[in-house]
């Protein structure tokens, strides 16, 4: 549960504007090219095969309010998503070498309307500044707002489209005010109150010191990651999302053209045999495949695999700054990468480091007394006014 304590403590003392809902999305891209105009189009989802897939989290329980709406700084961390120039394909990935310009940021955010949902773009990278909704007309003139309807309960889905716009429901999302408004097809799936780490992974950086990013200033250097710590079901059966366990792997695309660039394929996993550690590989390149959420090929040239292998420790923090190795686990890649979690992360890691046994064969009269998460989050709020 020590995850589950750090982000009660947290949430309870950002109050409710921060609500913590362990709530994150599924986002699946479909096509290799962006829509021209998506006000132009009918159906982008069911007719386009689907090009990546990655899931954020959703950082408000609730709609965005007003006072965020010029600044919106709140912890993005896991939420937010750099994409490329609008061009022809809204890149998702960071470049061979971690060094693709960023021309729009953008997070998965709830509306006051219930089961309505948007993708607004921010001012500045990383999901900082104004925040834009890309609300446009279609060629009859009738209003457009992109977003995503029905998604009311954890696992449903739905084709981002325009908004109580019938002929245009599953047209897709628009990036940009410009009066074409180009976009990309996006399903949603969301999932609501389910366990799970967010995180983003940061680098590469050139040293141990994880100080000094090896890419161009400016360049993408964040890759945003949410990890199910418990299975999700979704109404569209495929897309239940699975618990990382050992043997059951998570694997994440941020290509933009699969047939292309071979991948960009990030995969989480867990060895049984050390407690506490998970993995993240991420691949590249030739013979990278990949198939579903649980089943990706990663790259067959060893210099584009690269391994990373953070623990879990006994207070629920993780350790940071971890060099890449290759496929093999010991020829070293002169990259270093840290991984900032989320605080608003729920659920327990499923393979915690033990606390320490003080070697006593007497019960102690207390040992089966436990509290509550939400009585332990209090007396910490209490400690900290104090």
């Amino acid at each position: 549960m020590r995850v589950i304590f750090f982000a009660c403590v947290v949430a309870t003392a950002l109050g409710t504007a921060y609500t913590n809902s362990g709530d994150y999305v599924k986002l699946q891209w479909h096509g290799t090219t962006a829509v021209a105009d998506v006000d132009a189009v009918a159906d982008t989802c069911t007719s386009v095969a689907v090009a990546s897939t990655n899931l954020l989290r959703i950082p408000y329980a609730g709609a965005i309010n007003a006072a965020d709406d010029t600044n919106y700084s709140l912890d993005m961390r896991g939420a937010c998503m750099n994409i490329g120039a609008v061009g022809t394909n809204f890149a998702r990935n960071q470049g061979d070498n971690w060094a693709a310009t960023v021309t729009h940021s953008t997070f998965f955010a709830a509306t006051a309307v219930g089961g309505v949902y948007k993708m607004p773009t921010t001012a500045g990278i990383n999901c900082v500044g104004a925040i834009t909704y890309h609300n446009n007309a279609d060629a009859g003139g009738n209003p457009s707002d992109f977003g995503f309807e029905g998604l009311n309960n954890s696992g449903d889905s739905d084709c981002g489209g325009s908004i109580a716009l019938n002929t245009k429901q599953a047209s897709g999302i628009a990036f940009t005010t410009a009066a074409a408004a180009p976009g990309m097809g996006i399903t949603a799936t969301i999932f609501k109150a389910k366990q799970h780490i967010a995180m983003d992974i940061v680098g590469p950086f050139g040293a141990a010191t994880c100080t000094t990013f090896s890419g161009t200033a400016g360049k993408n250097a964040l890759m945003p990651l949410v990890i199910p710590l418990e299975e999700a079901v979704a109404t569209n059966a495929p897309d239940t999302e699975k618990a990382l366990a050992v043997g059951t792997y998570q694997c994440t695309s941020f290509n933009q053209d699969p047939a292309v660039n071979n991948g960009y394929i990030w995969k989480a996993s867990m060895a049984s045999a050390t407690t506490g550690e998970f993995t993240l590989q991420y691949t590249r390149g030739t013979a990278t495949i990949m198939t579903n959420r649980n089943e990706c090929t990663m790259s067959s040239v060893g210099a584009q695999n690269w391994v990373l292998k953070f623990k879990v420790n006994i207070r629920g923090n993780m350790e940071n700054c971890v060099r890449a190795t290759q496929e093999d686990g010991t020829t070293n890649q002169n990259h270093w990468y840290k991984i900032l979690p989320s605080w608003e992360s729920v659920g327990a890691f499923p393979s915690q480091i033990p606390y320490p046994s003080t070697g006593t064969t007497t019960a102690s009269p207390a040992a089966g007394l436990h509290l509550s998460t939400f009585f332990v989050a209090f007396l910490a709020v209490i400690a900290m006014i104090m």
